[in-house]
């Protein structure tokens, strides 16, 4: 928290959590007015289960996620809209894994 830069924190939740409210809002417009049942997922992090490998920003805007998801499905339920979300903790890519194995990462 000694070098906690605000600016960065409003940053972090504006990508991560505003605009995930912007995508929820506009998604649930056109599912509601079309009478459409389906799903709206959201990426959220594993953050959520142990906080101590990232920066208090992502940490606080992946947590915002999580209420996110669990307030507008709560609302969202009632017009067939499920709201969840899904939690990757580690991606490897191809490119990455290909790129280890052949020695292009290696010291």
């Amino acid at each position: 928290m000694l070098d906690f830069d605000l600016n960065e924190f409003d940053n972090t939740m504006v990508v991560n959590v505003c605009n995930a409210v912007s995508g929820i809002k506009h998604a649930t417009r056109v599912m509601v007015a079309r009478k459409t049942c389906g799903s709206i997922i959201c990426t959220v992090s594993m953050v959520n289960s142990f906080a101590r490998c990232t920066g208090h920003d992502y940490t606080v805007s992946k947590h915002g996620l999580v209420g996110l998801v669990r307030s507008a499905y709560s609302e969202l339920r009632a017009y067939g809209i499920k709201v969840n979300s899904v939690s990757p903790f580690c991606s490897c890519h191809a490119s990455y894994l290909w790129s280890t194995r052949y020695g292009a990462y290696s010291s």
